[in-house]
């Protein structure tokens, strides 16, 4: 059996139907996969920022404690404006609760980015399994291309020039013959 060229267009064309999802596929994991890392660049700036906010706010209880060191102090000296310090004593406390509340809140944050991050680095785990089995996948195209389907490519090409020349030798004898008989 021999192939014409448009049957070589054909089957090429069938190679690349079959390779363009493949090649999609790898653009858009690898797509994802930068996304993953700029995602935890982000994460990691946001932790910082997280570091810092803690430190300033270890530095304002430290601040809260020495303002109610003295106030208890003042308090003892003086006992007539006592009305006017139980007033900011319980305003201080007030605060002191808001910012309880808002460690609270904070606590829960940081909770939740924490599973927000052991989420992503399950998902990037299976980018990579994923990947890899695609990879396998590829590989194993390549290995049939290679191994079977050029091959016999080769092989139906050898035998297509063979044909051609076999076809062209004997159109030449036909052609001498056909003039020799016209000579005699």
């Amino acid at each position: 059996m021999v192939l014409s060229n448009e049957d070589f267009q054909q089957l090429a064309g069938l190679f690349d139907i079959k390779l363009s999802p493949i090649t999609r596929q790898l653009g858009a994991i690898e797509g994802r996969l930068e996304t993953v890392e700029s995602r935890l660049d982000t994460v990691e700036n946001r932790l910082d920022t997280v570091e810092t906010h803690l430190v300033e706010i270890d530095e304002r209880f430290n601040t809260v404690e020495t303002h109610l060191v003295e106030m208890d102090e003042r308090f003892n000296a003086v006992e007539e404006h006592l009305g006017e310090q139980d007033e900011r004593f319980n305003t201080i406390e007030k605060h002191l609760g808001e910012v309880d509340e808002k460690f609270h809140i904070f606590d829960r944050q940081m909770d939740t980015m924490q599973n927000q991050i052991t989420l992503l680095i399950r998902k990037t785990d299976k980018i990579e399994k994923d990947l890899s089995g695609t990879k396998d996948i590829v590989s194993k195209i390549g290995n049939t291309l290679d191994n079977e389907v050029l091959p016999k490519l080769g092989a139906l090409h050898d035998g297509y020039l063979q044909n051609k020349d076999i076809t062209f030798r004997l159109a030449t004898n036909i052609e001498t013959e056909s003039l020799e008989n016209i000579n005699t």
